[in-house]
Protein backbone atom coordinates (compact mmCIF):
# COMPACT_ATOMS: atom_id res chain seq x y z
CA UNK A 1 0.00 0.00 0.00
CA UNK A 2 1.23 3.41 -0.79
CA UNK A 3 0.42 7.03 0.29
CA UNK A 4 0.98 9.82 -1.50
CA UNK A 5 -0.07 13.22 -2.61
CA UNK A 6 -1.50 14.40 1.01
CA UNK A 7 -3.44 17.88 -0.09
CA UNK A 8 -5.96 20.13 0.86
CA UNK A 9 -8.39 21.69 -1.69
CA UNK A 10 -11.40 23.66 -1.97
CA UNK A 11 -15.08 21.51 -1.58
CA UNK A 12 -17.61 23.95 -1.60
CA UNK A 13 -17.99 25.74 1.58
CA UNK A 14 -16.10 23.50 2.97
CA UNK A 15 -12.42 21.49 2.53
CA UNK A 16 -11.11 18.01 1.36
CA UNK A 17 -7.85 16.89 2.78
CA UNK A 18 -7.21 14.20 0.64
CA UNK A 19 -4.42 11.65 -0.38
CA UNK A 20 -3.59 9.17 -3.09
CA UNK A 21 -4.12 5.47 -2.11
CA UNK A 22 -2.38 2.21 -4.29
CA UNK A 23 -3.18 -0.88 -3.05
CA UNK A 24 -4.01 -4.25 -4.29
CA UNK A 25 -6.80 -3.51 -6.47
CA UNK A 26 -5.70 -0.21 -8.32
CA UNK A 27 -5.86 3.63 -6.67
CA UNK A 28 -8.50 5.41 -4.73
CA UNK A 29 -8.45 8.96 -2.89
CA UNK A 30 -8.88 9.23 0.50
CA UNK A 31 -10.58 12.03 1.63
CA UNK A 32 -12.10 13.67 4.77
CA UNK A 33 -14.10 17.21 4.89
CA UNK A 34 -14.50 19.54 7.17
CA UNK A 35 -15.65 23.27 7.67
CA UNK A 36 -13.38 25.63 5.67
CA UNK A 37 -12.56 27.50 9.06
CA UNK A 38 -10.52 24.56 10.29
CA UNK A 39 -8.45 24.35 7.92
CA UNK A 40 -5.26 26.20 9.21
CA UNK A 41 -5.81 23.33 11.93
CA UNK A 42 -5.34 20.71 9.38
CA UNK A 43 -2.01 18.37 9.44
CA UNK A 44 -0.89 18.49 5.61
CA UNK A 45 2.75 17.57 6.27
CA UNK A 46 2.44 14.49 7.84
CA UNK A 47 0.74 11.30 6.86
CA UNK A 48 -0.22 10.43 10.55
CA UNK A 49 -3.89 10.13 10.17
CA UNK A 50 -4.35 8.67 6.93
CA UNK A 51 -2.14 6.10 8.04
CA UNK A 52 -4.35 5.16 10.95
CA UNK A 53 -7.24 5.03 9.22
CA UNK A 54 -5.87 2.39 6.86
CA UNK A 55 -3.61 0.47 9.03
CA UNK A 56 -6.31 -2.43 9.44
CA UNK A 57 -6.83 -2.86 5.73
CA UNK A 58 -3.31 -3.06 4.73
CA UNK A 59 -2.78 -5.53 7.79
CA UNK A 60 -6.25 -7.29 6.53
CA UNK A 61 -3.85 -7.73 2.98
CA UNK A 62 -1.09 -8.40 4.40
CA UNK A 63 0.41 -5.32 2.48
CA UNK A 64 3.48 -3.42 3.82
CA UNK A 65 2.78 0.19 3.68
CA UNK A 66 4.94 2.69 1.87
CA UNK A 67 4.66 6.59 2.72
CA UNK A 68 5.73 9.22 0.25
CA UNK A 69 5.69 12.06 2.74
CA UNK A 70 6.57 12.36 6.11
CA UNK A 71 5.24 10.71 9.79
CA UNK A 72 5.79 11.45 12.81
CA UNK A 73 8.38 9.65 14.66
CA UNK A 74 6.96 8.75 17.99
CA UNK A 75 3.52 7.13 16.35
CA UNK A 76 6.06 5.46 13.76
CA UNK A 77 7.71 4.06 17.00
CA UNK A 78 4.47 3.02 18.58
CA UNK A 79 2.51 1.96 15.90
CA UNK A 80 5.92 -0.94 14.86
CA UNK A 81 6.64 -1.58 18.42
CA UNK A 82 3.61 -2.30 19.75
CA UNK A 83 -0.04 -1.40 18.45
CA UNK A 84 0.08 -3.50 15.20
CA UNK A 85 0.92 -6.40 17.82
CA UNK A 86 -2.20 -5.32 19.93
CA UNK A 87 -3.84 -5.22 16.52
CA UNK A 88 -2.95 -8.84 16.03
CA UNK A 89 -3.88 -10.43 19.75
CA UNK A 90 -7.15 -9.07 18.99
CA UNK A 91 -8.00 -10.09 15.10
CA UNK A 92 -5.40 -12.65 14.61
CA UNK A 93 -6.28 -12.77 11.11
CA UNK A 94 -4.26 -9.58 10.75
CA UNK A 95 -0.68 -9.91 8.98
CA UNK A 96 2.05 -8.23 10.47
CA UNK A 97 3.40 -5.39 8.07
CA UNK A 98 5.98 -2.84 7.61
CA UNK A 99 5.51 1.10 7.52
CA UNK A 100 8.75 2.93 5.78
CA UNK A 101 8.05 6.48 5.20
CA UNK A 102 10.69 9.19 3.55
CA UNK A 103 11.10 11.10 6.55
CA UNK A 104 10.59 10.62 10.42
CA UNK A 105 9.56 13.98 11.92
CA UNK A 106 11.22 14.10 15.37
CA UNK A 107 8.70 17.16 15.83
CA UNK A 108 11.22 19.62 17.01
CA UNK A 109 9.68 22.33 15.26
CA UNK A 110 6.18 21.62 16.71
CA UNK A 111 4.47 23.13 19.33
CA UNK A 112 1.27 21.26 21.26
CA UNK A 113 -1.79 23.03 20.15
CA UNK A 114 -4.04 23.90 23.30
CA UNK A 115 -7.30 22.39 21.89
CA UNK A 116 -8.67 19.36 23.65
CA UNK A 117 -11.20 17.54 22.51
CA UNK A 118 -13.64 14.44 22.23
CA UNK A 119 -15.73 12.59 20.15
CA UNK A 120 -19.73 13.73 20.78
CA UNK A 121 -22.97 11.42 19.63
CA UNK A 122 -24.84 12.30 22.64
CA UNK A 123 -24.61 8.69 23.93
CA UNK A 124 -23.91 7.64 27.42
CA UNK A 125 -19.88 7.59 26.70
CA UNK A 126 -19.49 10.87 25.48
CA UNK A 127 -22.43 13.03 27.95
CA UNK A 128 -19.95 10.92 30.64
CA UNK A 129 -16.69 12.25 28.84
CA UNK A 130 -18.24 15.50 29.30
CA UNK A 131 -19.33 15.40 33.01
CA UNK A 132 -15.23 14.57 33.66
CA UNK A 133 -13.59 16.13 31.66
CA UNK A 134 -15.66 19.55 30.94
CA UNK A 135 -18.22 20.26 33.96
CA UNK A 136 -15.61 18.86 36.77
CA UNK A 137 -12.42 19.36 34.79
CA UNK A 138 -10.25 21.31 37.47
CA UNK A 139 -7.17 21.53 35.34
CA UNK A 140 -7.56 24.12 32.35
CA UNK A 141 -4.77 22.28 29.97
CA UNK A 142 -7.13 18.88 30.35
CA UNK A 143 -11.02 20.95 30.18
CA UNK A 144 -12.78 20.05 26.81
CA UNK A 145 -12.88 23.32 24.47
CA UNK A 146 -14.30 20.94 21.26
CA UNK A 147 -16.40 18.06 20.13
CA UNK A 148 -16.39 16.08 17.29
CA UNK A 149 -18.71 14.41 15.59
CA UNK A 150 -17.52 12.38 12.17
CA UNK A 151 -18.90 10.00 9.74
CA UNK A 152 -16.15 7.03 9.47
CA UNK A 153 -18.38 4.48 10.20
CA UNK A 154 -20.50 4.44 13.25
CA UNK A 155 -23.58 5.30 10.73
CA UNK A 156 -22.74 2.54 8.67
CA UNK A 157 -19.74 0.77 7.49
CA UNK A 158 -20.88 -0.36 4.18
CA UNK A 159 -23.30 1.65 2.20
CA UNK A 160 -22.01 5.22 1.89
CA UNK A 161 -25.21 6.92 1.03
CA UNK A 162 -27.26 5.19 3.19
CA UNK A 163 -24.67 6.14 5.96
CA UNK A 164 -24.39 9.69 5.12
CA UNK A 165 -27.90 10.27 5.27
CA UNK A 166 -27.97 9.22 8.94
CA UNK A 167 -24.55 11.29 10.01
CA UNK A 168 -26.88 14.64 9.07
CA UNK A 169 -29.83 13.20 10.62
CA UNK A 170 -28.38 12.67 13.87
CA UNK A 171 -25.89 15.26 13.46
CA UNK A 172 -29.32 17.64 13.19
CA UNK A 173 -30.58 15.85 16.31
CA UNK A 174 -27.77 16.72 18.37
CA UNK A 175 -26.19 19.89 17.16
CA UNK A 176 -27.68 22.17 19.19
CA UNK A 177 -26.30 20.96 22.65
CA UNK A 178 -22.67 21.68 22.15
CA UNK A 179 -23.55 25.27 21.35
CA UNK A 180 -25.62 25.79 24.58
CA UNK A 181 -22.51 24.62 26.55
CA UNK A 182 -20.02 26.76 25.17
CA UNK A 183 -18.36 23.67 23.10
CA UNK A 184 -17.20 24.24 19.38
CA UNK A 185 -18.94 21.09 17.56
CA UNK A 186 -17.01 19.97 14.10
CA UNK A 187 -18.33 17.60 11.87
CA UNK A 188 -16.16 15.45 9.48
CA UNK A 189 -16.99 13.78 6.64
CA UNK A 190 -15.01 10.73 4.96
CA UNK A 191 -15.24 7.81 2.90
CA UNK A 192 -13.16 6.26 4.78
CA UNK A 193 -15.45 3.35 5.33
CA UNK A 194 -15.76 2.99 1.32
CA UNK A 195 -11.91 2.05 1.17
CA UNK A 196 -12.13 0.16 4.39
CA UNK A 197 -15.24 -2.30 3.98
CA UNK A 198 -14.68 -3.51 7.24
CA UNK A 199 -16.82 -4.14 10.84
CA UNK A 200 -17.09 -0.95 12.61
CA UNK A 201 -17.01 -2.53 16.43
CA UNK A 202 -13.56 -4.08 15.16
CA UNK A 203 -12.48 -0.92 13.64
CA UNK A 204 -13.33 2.31 15.50
CA UNK A 205 -10.97 3.29 17.50
CA UNK A 206 -8.20 4.07 14.84
CA UNK A 207 -10.97 5.32 12.15
CA UNK A 208 -12.23 7.81 14.84
CA UNK A 209 -8.67 8.92 15.48
CA UNK A 210 -6.99 9.51 11.97
CA UNK A 211 -9.87 12.09 11.86
CA UNK A 212 -8.13 13.78 14.88
CA UNK A 213 -4.90 13.07 14.05
CA UNK A 214 -5.48 14.78 10.49
CA UNK A 215 -6.66 18.18 13.45
CA UNK A 216 -2.96 17.88 14.64
CA UNK A 217 -3.14 21.21 14.31
CA UNK A 218 -5.94 21.80 16.68
CA UNK A 219 -5.56 19.37 19.35
CA UNK A 220 -3.06 18.79 22.22
CA UNK A 221 -5.08 16.08 23.90
CA UNK A 222 -7.85 14.05 23.18
CA UNK A 223 -9.89 12.25 24.92
CA UNK A 224 -11.42 8.81 23.63
CA UNK A 225 -15.14 7.55 25.30
CA UNK A 226 -14.12 3.67 26.11
CA UNK A 227 -17.30 1.61 26.61
CA UNK A 228 -15.84 -0.80 28.95
CA UNK A 229 -14.55 -0.36 32.41
CA UNK A 230 -11.15 -1.83 33.36
CA UNK A 231 -12.22 -4.96 34.59
CA UNK A 232 -13.86 -6.15 31.59
CA UNK A 233 -11.09 -5.34 28.93
CA UNK A 234 -8.89 -7.63 27.53
CA UNK A 235 -6.22 -8.10 25.12
CA UNK A 236 -7.27 -11.13 22.97
CA UNK A 237 -9.58 -11.95 20.48
CA UNK A 238 -12.79 -10.36 20.50
CA UNK A 239 -15.03 -8.72 18.13
CA UNK A 240 -15.22 -5.54 20.31
CA UNK A 241 -12.30 -3.25 19.85
CA UNK A 242 -13.27 -1.52 22.25
CA UNK A 243 -12.15 -4.04 25.20
CA UNK A 244 -8.53 -2.66 24.45
CA UNK A 245 -8.68 1.21 24.55
CA UNK A 246 -6.89 1.32 27.74
CA UNK A 247 -4.25 -0.09 26.42
CA UNK A 248 -4.09 0.84 22.89
CA UNK A 249 -5.60 4.66 22.73
CA UNK A 250 -1.89 5.93 23.87
CA UNK A 251 -0.36 4.30 21.39
CA UNK A 252 -1.67 6.47 18.19
CA UNK A 253 -0.70 9.42 20.33
CA UNK A 254 2.41 12.17 18.87
CA UNK A 255 5.09 14.59 19.91
CA UNK A 256 2.14 17.34 20.21
CA UNK A 257 -0.98 15.25 20.39
CA UNK A 258 -2.15 12.79 23.70
CA UNK A 259 -4.51 10.70 22.64
CA UNK A 260 -6.35 9.23 26.17
CA UNK A 261 -8.63 6.59 26.79
CA UNK A 262 -11.74 7.51 29.35
CA UNK A 263 -14.55 6.26 31.03
CA UNK A 264 -13.02 2.72 31.99
CA UNK A 265 -12.76 3.95 35.54
CA UNK A 266 -16.17 4.01 35.70
CA UNK A 267 -19.29 0.99 35.09
CA UNK A 268 -21.74 1.77 32.22
CA UNK A 269 -24.05 1.70 35.19
CA UNK A 270 -22.16 4.56 36.59
CA UNK A 271 -21.54 6.66 33.67
CA UNK A 272 -25.72 6.43 33.38
CA UNK A 273 -25.64 8.05 36.97
CA UNK A 274 -23.52 10.67 36.25
CA UNK A 275 -25.20 11.70 32.63
CA UNK A 276 -28.30 12.09 34.63
CA UNK A 277 -26.11 15.24 36.59
CA UNK A 278 -25.24 16.73 33.04
CA UNK A 279 -27.22 19.88 33.08
CA UNK A 280 -29.48 18.81 29.28
CA UNK A 281 -28.73 15.72 29.49
CA UNK A 282 -32.30 15.07 29.74
CA UNK A 283 -32.63 16.98 26.61
CA UNK A 284 -30.47 15.53 24.14
CA UNK A 285 -29.04 12.05 24.77
CA UNK A 286 -29.32 10.00 22.17
CA UNK A 287 -28.17 6.17 22.25
CA UNK A 288 -30.31 4.83 19.55
CA UNK A 289 -28.75 2.05 16.99
CA UNK A 290 -31.55 2.18 14.94
CA UNK A 291 -31.42 3.00 11.35
CA UNK A 292 -35.52 3.26 11.02
CA UNK A 293 -35.26 6.07 13.56
CA UNK A 294 -33.80 8.41 11.38
CA UNK A 295 -31.38 9.95 13.90
CA UNK A 296 -33.49 9.28 16.88
CA UNK A 297 -34.28 7.23 20.34
CA UNK A 298 -36.62 4.39 18.77
CA UNK A 299 -37.09 3.32 22.60
CA UNK A 300 -36.79 -0.52 21.03
CA UNK A 301 -33.85 -1.37 20.31
CA UNK A 302 -31.24 -3.06 22.75
CA UNK A 303 -29.19 0.17 23.14
CA UNK A 304 -32.00 2.24 23.78
CA UNK A 305 -33.81 -0.25 26.36
CA UNK A 306 -30.62 -1.16 28.24
CA UNK A 307 -30.81 2.77 29.07
CA UNK A 308 -33.80 3.49 30.09
CA UNK A 309 -33.46 0.12 32.03
CA UNK A 310 -30.71 1.48 33.91
CA UNK A 311 -32.18 5.12 34.20
CA UNK A 312 -35.53 3.33 35.72
CA UNK A 313 -32.86 1.34 38.34
CA UNK A 314 -31.35 4.37 39.16
CA UNK A 315 -34.89 6.25 39.75
CA UNK A 316 -34.02 8.76 36.80
CA UNK A 317 -36.22 7.62 34.13
CA UNK A 318 -39.17 10.33 33.83
CA UNK A 319 -36.86 12.94 33.60
CA UNK A 320 -35.89 11.60 29.90
CA UNK A 321 -39.40 11.38 29.07
CA UNK A 322 -38.64 14.11 26.32
CA UNK A 323 -36.10 11.64 24.20
CA UNK A 324 -37.36 8.63 24.66
CA UNK A 325 -41.07 7.13 24.19
CA UNK A 326 -41.81 5.76 27.78
CA UNK A 327 -44.60 4.07 27.10
CA UNK A 328 -43.18 2.42 23.74
CA UNK A 329 -40.50 1.46 26.45
CA UNK A 330 -43.05 0.23 28.73
CA UNK A 331 -44.63 -2.26 26.12
CA UNK A 332 -41.59 -3.06 25.71
CA UNK A 333 -40.38 -3.77 28.96
CA UNK A 334 -40.92 -6.61 30.31
CA UNK A 335 -39.49 -8.94 27.43
CA UNK A 336 -36.08 -7.06 27.52
CA UNK A 337 -35.96 -7.71 31.10
CA UNK A 338 -36.68 -11.38 30.75
CA UNK A 339 -34.71 -12.13 26.90
CA UNK A 340 -31.44 -10.11 28.77
CA UNK A 341 -31.35 -9.88 31.95
CA UNK A 342 -32.75 -12.25 33.17
CA UNK A 343 -32.62 -15.16 30.84
CA UNK A 344 -28.65 -15.00 31.57
CA UNK A 345 -28.84 -16.23 27.79
CA UNK A 346 -26.93 -12.77 27.53
CA UNK A 347 -23.47 -12.77 28.66
CA UNK A 348 -21.77 -9.58 27.62
CA UNK A 349 -20.29 -7.22 29.74
CA UNK A 350 -22.57 -4.32 30.31
CA UNK A 351 -25.66 -6.72 30.68
CA UNK A 352 -23.55 -8.39 33.38
CA UNK A 353 -23.18 -4.78 34.86
CA UNK A 354 -26.86 -4.27 35.25
CA UNK A 355 -27.28 -7.91 36.45
CA UNK A 356 -24.84 -6.84 39.08
CA UNK A 357 -26.33 -3.47 40.43
CA UNK A 358 -30.10 -5.26 41.18
CA UNK A 359 -27.65 -7.91 43.11
CA UNK A 360 -25.97 -5.59 44.86
CA UNK A 361 -28.95 -3.20 45.38
CA UNK A 362 -31.55 -5.48 46.38
CA UNK A 363 -33.70 -5.31 43.50
CA UNK A 364 -36.19 -7.47 42.21
CA UNK A 365 -38.15 -8.51 39.47
CA UNK A 366 -41.64 -10.24 39.65
CA UNK A 367 -42.15 -14.07 40.13
CA UNK A 368 -43.57 -13.91 36.80
CA UNK A 369 -40.70 -12.37 34.99
CA UNK A 370 -39.01 -15.03 36.46
CA UNK A 371 -40.62 -17.53 35.52
CA UNK A 372 -41.24 -16.38 31.51
CA UNK A 373 -37.17 -15.82 31.53
CA UNK A 374 -36.90 -19.49 32.28
CA UNK A 375 -39.95 -19.94 29.65
CA UNK A 376 -37.62 -18.21 27.18
CA UNK A 377 -34.03 -20.21 28.20
CA UNK A 378 -36.10 -23.72 27.91
CA UNK A 379 -35.44 -24.09 23.90
CA UNK A 380 -31.89 -22.88 24.39
CA UNK A 381 -31.42 -25.60 27.03
CA UNK A 382 -32.86 -28.09 24.77
CA UNK A 383 -30.96 -27.21 21.95
CA UNK A 384 -27.85 -27.16 23.77
CA UNK A 385 -28.50 -30.63 25.44
CA UNK A 386 -29.51 -31.99 22.05
CA UNK A 387 -26.63 -31.33 20.52
CA UNK A 388 -23.97 -32.86 23.57
CA UNK A 389 -26.50 -36.31 23.11
CA UNK A 390 -25.67 -35.69 19.35
CA UNK A 391 -21.89 -35.78 20.00
CA UNK A 392 -22.43 -38.05 22.70
CA UNK A 393 -24.07 -40.71 20.22
CA UNK A 394 -21.46 -39.72 17.53
CA UNK A 395 -18.78 -40.35 19.71
CA UNK A 396 -19.71 -44.10 20.94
Amino acid sequence: MELSRLEVVPAGGQVRIQCQVIWRGGADTLWYTIDRRYASHLEDQRYDGPLVGLLLKAMALGEDVEIRGALSERLHFNLTHYYTDVLREMQPALRPVAIHAERLDPGTACTRPSGVGTGFSAGIDSFAALHDHFLHEQLPGYRITHLLFNNVGSHGDRHAEAARRLFHQRWDAVRDYPQSVGLEFIRVDSNLSDLLQMNFEYTHTPRNLSVVLLLGRLFGRYYYASAFRYRDCCVGPNEAMACCDPVAVHLLSTETLDCVATGSQHSRVEKTRLVTRVPGASRWLNVCTSVAAHGRNCSTCQKCCRTLLTLELLGELEPFGAVFDLDTWRRVRNRYIRSRILARSSQDALTREIREYVAATGIRFTARQHAAAAQDLLPHTVLKLGRSFRRYLGGS
